[in-house]
């Protein structure tokens, strides 16, 4: 999945939650793995000019979503 489809499903959600700050939230993913990257926590492999996302096991994953859901929904209660 693209950055642009996490921004799509977000807009199409956005219908039923208008209050929602929610391309921010999907934006969020792209840059915790541009810094887990960078860091060397998660890796990417350019094959042909494509970039494989090869190991995201902190920044897509559900578990730390999650969290990061709870702790927004902390800090914003």
């Amino acid at each position: 999945m693209y950055a642009i489809n996490h921004a799509a499903m977000a807009l199409v959600i956005k219908k039923g939650y208008p209050s929602v700050p929610l391309l921010i939230a999907v934006q969020f993913v792209e840059v915790l793995w541009v810094v887990f990257n960078f860091l060397g926590i998660e890796h990417t492999t350019l094959v042909g000019g494509v970039t494989r996302l090869s190991d995201m096991p902190w920044s897509h994953s559900v578990v730390t979503m999650l969290g990061c859901s709870m702790a927004a929904w902390i800090v914003l209660r």
